[in-house]
């Protein structure tokens, strides 16, 4: 038996990487240590969420406090799943090997031992010789169990993402809501989910349910089989629809913008009163004018395999939206296409084909 020591920050690497890693390597014996970094996406939940996963959950802690007590000498290897690197290579400083699975650049990936991917598109983007082990995010859906059953009379069916961020949800509550009667007026037998983060509480599960939207906290994996479409914002739920093959638009409402956090001093800055909301809110305008494609898997390929909307719209323009994709079939089908091909790409187990490869590594 080994020991690891994981390391991640926000709910996204925490339920989407670590739990399928920490359950591979769990299964193949090993002891897992699960590090939480400090993160500015943060729920608040997040040790309360992983004290539920087969790890020992060391608790976070502001980033200097962390750095004066971080040690990973009782660790075979380190591996960095998320946050500042600072804080990976420091815990191995006493030369324990560390690894990092990561998406795309990052300061400091030159000193690990080992590094890890998910596609050939994003091992391009990497330095030195990186791994393609496969997706962790889609052996993660496997951990959510069989497919839910929707109602047979419910067409079609759509499913929300409400994010895993508190404060994207309480901004999202009233918007999703009226995006809902929008549709239904459209699909009076409209089958709706409301995919809550598990990182939410029952009070928080409670308004949503009271609002007619229908969530739930079975997982992705549970709920987007037979799926028509789903609403998401950008993230690593944008890889679970790949993952199932379900076409969606991923939008960005310019409302939500004051509520999107921003790190250094540009997060000083935003704290400002007046001047910081204004100040947050003109930044992240511009830099939604000169980005790319927001989707993760329209980034892999190049080319737009989910819808993608970004602007001054509400919840009826959004429903149009909505409409215009569903009414859209030969659109539909050739996203579906589009999404199994890039997911086949990834290959299968990556869970377990990176256990294997961190075992390889200690032994080397």
């Amino acid at each position: 038996m080994k020991r690891f020591l994981l390391m991640a920050n926000g709910p996204g690497e925490l339920w989407g990487w670590v739990r399928p890693l920490a359950t591979a390597l769990h299964r193949r014996g090993h002891a897992v240590d699960l590090q939480l970094l400090p993160c500015p996406f943060a729920s608040g939940r997040e040790a309360l969420v992983a004290s539920r996963l087969p790890v020992r959950v060391r608790p976070p802690a502001n980033a200097l406090s962390l750095l004066a007590s971080l040690d990973g000498a009782d660790a075979d290897a380190i591996v960095h799943l998320g946050g500042d690197l600072l804080f990976g290579r420091w815990a191995a400083r006493r030369g324990i090997p560390l690894a990092a699975y990561t998406y795309g650049p990052k300061k400091g990936l030159d000193r690990c031992r080992a590094l890890f991917t998910a596609f050939d598109a994003m091992a391009f983007s990497l330095k030195g010789h990186p791994a393609v082990v496969g997706d962790l995010v889609a052996s993660a859906l496997e951990l959510d169990g069989p497919s839910s059953s929707w109602e047979r009379r419910e067409s079609p069916r759509i499913v929300f993402y409400p994010g895993s961020r508190p404060f994207i949800r309480r901004v999202a509550l009233p918007f999703v809501a009226e995006l809902a009667r929008a549709l239904r007026q459209v699909y009076p037998d409209m089958g709706l989910r409301t995919l809550m983060s598990p990182f939410s509480d029952d009070e928080e599960f409670a308004l949503w349910r009271e609002r007619g939207l229908c969530p739930t906290l079975l997982g992705a994996g549970a709920v987007l089989g037979g799926a028509d479409f789903a609403v998401t914002q950008p993230g690593t739920n944008t890889l679970e629809l790949l993952h199932r093959a379900v076409p969606a638009i991923v939008a960005v409402p310019f409302s939500f913008l004051r509520q999107v956090p921003l790190g250094g001093v540009k997060q000083w800055i935003a704290a400002i009163p007046g001047l910081g909301a204004w100040g947050k809110e003109r930044y992240l305008r511009a830099r939604a004018a000169r980005t790319g494609f927001l989707a993760l898997p329209n980034m892999i390929a190049g080319r737009a395999l989910l819808r993608e909307s970004v602007g001054d719209f509400g919840p009826r323009e959004l429903a149009a939206l909505v409409v215009e994709g569903l009414d859209d079939g030969a659109g539909l089908e050739t996203s579906r296409r589009g999404l199994r091909a890039l997911a086949d790409e990834s290959g299968v187990d990556g869970a377990l084909r990176l256990a294997s490869s961190l075992e390889e590594m200690i032994s080397s």
